[in-house]
């Protein structure tokens, strides 16, 4: 019930009022201040990113090392603010066709994703990535954002054409702020060349009188790296596992799980290392764990010794609690999960999994069909049932068809990256 008369309602028209006068004002000293920038001549920002070397001194030694011009290598260089999948998906497209990846990055590269690269360099902070960018001229440049907004700032201040791959976007998250959103429209008008991995972007450039030249949707292909088991027929045990960020909110699965679990279908959570694994939300999965032998939650793992154990599994679940039991979701429109990808699914159907996806995620059911991996909507009829479902669909396997499947969408993808790099400075 709605209290019009309390003071409830009014603190949280006060709250959106500042809120929004916050971000107009911070907003516009941002565009401001870096439309500014983007007025001084290239050489002298060339200038500029020279004198700055003392911040990067490594970088500026490699940019400058005359080996690498006298045996005419061709290069790519990644710039990132946290490493994430795609940086590692497309080192391994370019490195196949032939190219040196360097990468600059604000966050770490965890160890075991080092060896994608044949150069790496931490950096402080954005504006020496930035300077960077600057300082190599014409190269070939890949900007990395977690979402639009993140690339505001090397997009509006870029010297040279830049491709810009956007992994998640403001746009439909309900609690990303109008400068935000901004900012991210800025970044898709304004780009020469973008990659997206599902239909997110997509919908929003449609909306948006744009000026870049290319763009292109590369979804995260996977490659068959493992074959799981399949269980004899009287194996009545069936296990899914859930990889990846979860939280109490719109990523909640503890509804999805508890169901699971009481129809004795054991339920593996794997949390995203970035995770704080210790907040309230995390508790209520650490509860069930203790009144059920069939939930597990299970220490993370990263490279081969992942893949390894996600492929001792049954099923992969990527599923919204909140849009299957009829709430509203509490941090995503239901168009962007219909269009959000997800690396997760790839990770599952990489594995060699079935996978367990929400009605509401079309983009996802379509990567899974695309592929012809084993596929199960959690709809209404599939929460009566669960068991008999997974049954019936963990043995309807072919793994021939899955591998043909991958490798024609990677080689497609190769070669649709193979154009963009050479051509991206014509």
């Amino acid at each position: 019930m709605i209290n019009y008369g309390g003071t409830k309602p009014l603190k949280k028209v006060i709250k959106k009022i500042i809120r929004s006068s916050y971000d107009s004002i911070s907003f516009y000293v941002i565009s401001s201040f870096t439309s500014f920038l983007a007025l001084l001549p290239k050489s002298l920002r060339f200038k500029i990113s020279s004198l700055c070397k003392f911040l990067y001194k490594d970088v500026y030694e490699y940019i400058n090392d005359k080996t690498l011009i006298s045996n005419n290598k061709k290069v790519v260089y990644f710039f990132t603010l946290t490493p994430h999948a795609r940086e590692i998906y497309f080192a391994e497209y370019a490195k196949s066709l032939g190219y040196v990846v360097v990468i600059f990055s604000k966050g770490i590269i965890r160890e075991e994703n080092a060896s994608y690269y044949d150069k790496q360099f931490r950096v402080k902070n954005l504006f020496a990535l930035i300077l960077i960018s600057w300082l190599l001229k014409s190269e070939r440049q890949q900007f990395f954002g977690l979402n639009g907004q993140l690339l505001y700032w090397l997009v509006k201040l870029r010297i040279n054409p830049v491709i810009v791959d956007i992994y998640d976007t403001c746009e439909g998250i309900r609690n990303c702020s109008t400068a935000q959103r901004k900012m991210e429209r800025y970044v898709i008008q304004n780009s020469d060349s973008i990659i997206h991995r599902d239909m997110r972007v997509g919908k929003l450039y449609s909306s948006i009188d744009r000026k870049f030249r290319r763009d292109i949707l590369i979804s995260d292909a996977p490659i068959l790296r493992s074959k799981r088991t399949i269980p004899k027929a009287g194996d009545g045990d069936i296990h899914v596992v859930s990889s990846g960020w979860v939280d109490g909110k719109g990523n909640n699965i503890l509804r999805t799980a508890k169901i699971l679990c009481e129809a004795k279908i054991h339920v593996h959570i794997f949390y995203n290392p970035m995770q704080d694994a210790n907040t309230i939300w995390a508790k209520k999965y650490s509860e069930l764990e203790k009144i059920t032998p069939y939930f597990h939650i299970e220490s993370p793992v990263f490279g081969n010794k992942y893949i390894e154990k996600i492929s001792g599994y049954d099923f992969g679940l990527s599923v919204f609690d909140d849009s299957i039991f009829g709430d509203d979701t509490w941090d995503y429109s239901k168009s962007y999960l219909a269009s959000c990808g997800s690396s997760r699914v790839n990770d599952y159907i990489s594995c060699g999994l079935g996978v367990i996806i929400s009605p509401v995620l079309k983009f996802q059911i379509k990567m899974v069909e695309s592929v012809s991996a084993p596929l199960v909507i959690a709809d209404e009829g599939f929460y009566i049932a669960p068991k008999q479902k997974l049954l019936n669909a963990r043995n309807n396997v072919n793994f021939q068809k899955i591998e043909y499947a991958c490798k024609k969408q990677r080689k497609s993808q190769q070669k649709n990256i193979g154009i963009l790099y050479e051509n991206i400075n014509s």
